[in-house]
């Protein structure tokens, strides 16, 4: 169930962040309220596991504030809800996330050869998400 509910906040989230690039943060605490009662009631994530996650958003919290925001903070938000809803696996939707959006930049930097392109990163979030989710269904 967490991953379903994921995978429709994230499409929601990728659909604002690419057409208009801003993510609804009363999406995110609807969904941040949401993925805690789901892990009150159905302990659908362990403690070990939410602190894992979590704290990697917090550093990534950390790297946004460093860096000006070049990471958004709504990425973050997705980030910390995704971690909410789905526990340590969030570092494994981000480091699919990077690699899809490595490929992109590498992408673009042929097409464009311009080093100063900003693009909405939920997009990648989803497809990291998609690609643990059907890794996750196949047993890898």
């Amino acid at each position: 169930m967490n991953w379903i509910l994921l995978t429709i906040f994230l499409c929601i989230c990728a659909f604002m962040d690419f057409k208009y690039k801003v993510v609804s943060v009363n999406l995110c605490i609807i969904n941040i309220i949401v993925s805690v009662l789901l892990n009150i009631i159905l302990k659908i994530n362990s403690l070990i596991s939410l602190s894992i996650g979590i704290s990697v958003v917090i550093i990534l919290f950390i790297i946004s504030k460093l860096s000006r925001e070049k990471l958004g903070m709504g990425d973050v938000y997705v980030l910390l809800v995704s971690a909410l809803y789905v526990g340590l696996n969030v570092i494994d939707i981000l480091i699919i996330a990077l690699f899809i959006s490595l490929i992109f930049s590498i992408g673009l930097l042929v097409k464009k050869k311009n080093i100063k392109v900003e693009f909405p990163f939920v997009p990648f979030i989803l497809g990291g998400e998609i690609g643990v989710w059907i890794m996750k269904m196949l047993g890898a």
